[in-house]
Order: C-alpha cells, then structure tokens, then sequence
C-alpha cells in the first residue's frame, strides 16, 4: 500500500525469500526509513493472488496527520495486522495494481 506520506507493504512466503526480499528493500537507496513492524509465520497466505495494491487512502487506518506524529512507531502489532486482514478481506473487490 502506498500514500504519498507512508509505504506499507506485507511480504508473504517462504521465509528465505522473504528476507532475501526484506534485505534487498533495506539496502535500496530509493527506500529511507524501512522499519520491520512483525515477522511471523502463518498458516495460510492472505494476499495469494496479487502483488501490491495502490491504496486509495479509505482502508487506511491513520490520517496524514496520525503518520506525522508518529502513530506507526506506536501502533502495535495488532494495528498492522488488522490492517492487512481488513485489506486481505477486501481483495477481490479492489483491483490489482502496481503503486
């Protein structure tokens, strides 16, 4: 998910590749302030058949505002995971596309 103000992105699969794919991100001059807010495992994948979604900002659980104060240092873990389910649950009336 991408806003002009933040970049949200949850990565899915196996874990080599997941954090082949998080150190590529980290070390990528284009991306400042990476943060990793959870890593875990799961039974199941919630975005099996798309790869990112441009988020118009309805879904979004946190104002322009909210980010500038910092509310994605303090948000929790469950704040980020409700986000994704939300999303996840929403996916096949969104459409796929790149941000």
């Amino acid at each position: 998910m991408c806003r002009q103000d933040v970049y949200i992105q949850m990565l899915e699969g196996p874990r080599a590749k997941v954090s082949e794919t998080y150190d590529r991100i980290r070390k990528d001059e284009r991306h400042v302030e990476v943060k990793l807010q959870f890593f875990g495992e799961t039974s199941a994948r919630l975005f099996e058949k798309w790869a990112m979604l441009h988020d118009p900002a309805k879904s979004w659980l946190w104002s322009t505002s909210e980010i500038n104060q910092g509310i994605l240092d303090s948000a929790g873990v469950a704040a980020f995971k409700q986000l994704f389910r939300d999303l996840s649950e929403n996916a096949n009336t969104n459409s796929n596309s790149d941000c």
